[in-house]
């Protein structure tokens, strides 16, 4: 018998209007004498507040859950068994690029597919970061085990892991900020692989070319030397001149485009040479890591 608190937050929205006041002239024929009529004045603009975005597992609409629940394995099985089975076998089918065999070759991609797979069935589905849990009520919710830890799929029975009264998620949620330095809105990712390949790998090849050719006080050849901060805030600049998003988490760039996904790059070595092509590419996150 355990207790298990889930932390979320509740999607929220404020919309502001703009308003402008206009003046009207009066109905006399006699044309106005200049200075005698005021010029109308309005007010200024005021843009709206940005909408935040709401976590998963909020898509069904029900209300967040109050406090701690109690889980344990009671159940001989889940009454959502087949319908997380169901949630992974249609990923299977329809992103097969995602698996060998029965090997995940994207946790991400999986964890998010098998989400959205149970949202589309009307469920309430999160990824807690260990767990999937699903509820159509809040009277309980079900967690399930989804993959192994040698990135094996995992359906029932060994998937199901406990049910939680009452439902377990979301507690307390809140929606995530609306970042400043990108105009996608916030996001977070279900995890992150080193994928074959990196999308963004040829645009970073042309950033560090860029900083290569333009700034000599910062590369001499393929080595640093400048400080790693500048090195990456002119990275960051060039890579959000060229109409992507992307911020310095304080160890690598993090590049995104749409929420989808992002990706992960770390084109600066400890000696100091630059990095790059696929060497320079560490993971890619789904969905988008911010």
């Amino acid at each position: 018998m355990f207790v298990r608190s889930r932390w979320f937050w509740l999607l929220g929205f404020v919309a502001v209007s703009s308003l402008f006041i206009t003046c009207g002239g009066g109905d006399s024929p006699t044309k106005p004498i200049p200075g005698d009529t005021p010029t109308p004045t309005a007010e200024p603009t005021v843009e709206p507040t940005p909408e935040p975005t709401p976590l998963p597992g909020m898509s069904c609409g029900l209300p967040a859950v109050d406090g701690a629940t109690l889980c344990k394995r009671t159940e001989a099985q889940a009454q959502f068994m087949d319908e997380v089975d169901k949630a992974i076998n249609d990923l299977m089918a329809h992103q097969p690029e995602l698996f060998s065999g029965v090997f995940i070759k994207n946790l991400g991609a999986y964890h998010t597919g098998v989400v959205r797979n149970l949202e589309a069935q009307g469920f309430c589905a999160v990824w807690d970061g260990e767990e999937v849990a699903v509820k159509s009520d809040n009277g309980f919710s079900e967690q399930f085990h989804v993959d192994t830890s040698n990135r094996l799929i995992r359906t029932s029975p060994g998937s199901y892991r406990a049910t939680c009264k009452p439902a377990a998620f979301p507690v307390n949620p809140a929606p995530l900020p609306k970042r400043g330095d990108c105009d996608l809105p916030s996001s977070r990712d279900m995890g992150c692989d080193r994928l074959e390949d990196g999308e963004f790998v040829p645009l970073v090849d042309r950033v560090i070319d860029e900083i290569a050719a333009d700034s000599p006080h910062l590369v001499d050849v393929d080595y640093l030397l400048g400080t790693y901060d500048e090195y990456y805030e002119e990275m960051v600049k060039r890579l959000k001149a060229h109409g992507v998003c992307a911020v310095f988490d304080g160890e690598e760039i993090a590049i995104k485009q749409t929420n989808e996904f992002s990706e992960q790059y770390h084109p600066i070595l400890s000696s100091k040479k630059i990095r790059k092509g696929y060497g320079s590419y560490r993971a890619t996150c789904t969905p988008a890591t911010y």
